[in-house]
């Protein structure tokens, strides 16, 4: 299997090459791809920095970058990041301002932490050409709308607290001697390994199709094993064009459709789902308010190494909610007083 992966890889490349087309213009679909990654940045120390940012992802045409919990609120009419943003200054003016890393991840159903450095009850690492190929099939299948790719601070990078609320890590290889990247650096690569797996999703799919007008495998069906090395799994190339795809709504790199019961629960809902978990174990006295902090961690630690979808999320909320009409009902029982009904605990 190495050994073909190597193979497909090398194919893939001279794809690539043999097509010359270094810049230019992706498919609707692989674009749409590119639109549903977000690029985070919280509380950047230098405004210059977010110029450099949206330089860089301008260059991937990524169009997706916001700063939470900004230093500096003028940060787009900064003189050193209109300098840095060296002609993208139009992009940003667009940049997009949330006044907290939750509130920036809100919308989004995956976050990845870009850190040197991992934490306690982190996820586990990963670099970026194998996670950026993993959260492209996950957009792809449609089990995911909106992934966030998640900044820290350039002197720190992100805290236990923020790296908490991501659900992949991703870390970029570097000397052991001196592993610290300019922000604007880390964005680019980062970028850059989204775009190059795109570029290869888009030479898989033209391969598909050649394969398919020589009388090799059908696009309706696996496309061989050189889409299985791609995704780890068969490509669904239907033989319609991407745009036709798009417009019709459907995701079909992966091998099956993704019901609506697999697709991951907004990270809002699911903060509000942790929010609500760690009031109802205090008031059960499962958890002391005043250390919280080690067992809510390993709750988090758990539930994201699973991706909770929306309806596993309306379950829990549920056993919450049962959990605090009893509590209620104990209370009640002890002292006295009425019986809490269950409309009373909606």
């Amino acid at each position: 299997m190495v050994t073909l992966q190597k193979n497909n890889s090398t194919i893939l490349h001279q794809q690539l090459t043999e097509r010359s087309e270094t810049h230019r213009k992706l498919d609707a679909f692989s674009q749409h791809l590119l639109d549903a990654c977000r690029f985070v940045l919280v509380s950047p120390s230098l405004s210059a920095n977010i110029g450099s940012a949206v330089r860089a992802l301008t260059t991937m045409g990524i169009p997706d970058l916001v700063v939470a919990a900004p230093r500096d609120a003028a940060f787009r009419e900064d003189a050193g990041a209109l300098a840095l943003a060296a002609g993208a200054e139009a992009r940003l003016a667009q940049v997009g301002s949330r006044p907290s890393l939750d509130a920036a991840l809100a919308d989004c159903q995956l976050a990845v932490a870009v850190s040197a450095e991992g934490r306690e009850f982190g996820p586990p690492p990963a670099f970026p050409g194998p996670l950026c190929a993993e959260v492209l099939a996950m957009l792809s299948a449609g089990q995911v709308q909106r992934v966030a790719f998640v900044f820290g601070t350039e002197r720190t990078g992100l805290g236990t607290a923020e790296m908490a609320r991501c659900q992949r890590w991703l870390t970029i290889p570097a000397d052991a001697d001196y592993s610290s990247l300019n922000l604007a650096q880390a964005v680019q690569i980062v970028a850059f390994s989204l775009r190059q797996a795109v570029l290869e999703r888009e030479a898989a799919r033209a391969m598909t199709r050649g394969e398919s007008a020589s009388g090799g495998a059908p696009s309706g069906e696996p496309g061989g094993e050189l889409t299985r090395a791609l995704d780890g799994q068969p490509t669904d190339v239907r033989g319609r064009g991407d745009e036709a795809s798009l417009e019709a709504g459907v995701r079909h790199d992966g091998n099956r459709g993704i019901r609506p019961s697999e697709r991951l629960a907004d990270l809002g809902a699911v903060e509000g789902l942790y929010r609500h978990a760690e009031s109802s174990l205090a008031a059960l006295g499962t958890l002391d308010p005043a250390r919280p902090r080690r067992l809510m961690a390993r709750l988090r630690h758990l539930f994201g190494r699973t991706s909770l979808t929306a309806a596993e999320v309306d379950l829990l909320r549920g056993i919450c909610r049962d959990i605090d009409r009893q509590t209620k009902c104990a209370q009640s029982a002890a002292t006295g007083s009425a019986m809490p009904s269950a409309k009373d605990m909606t």
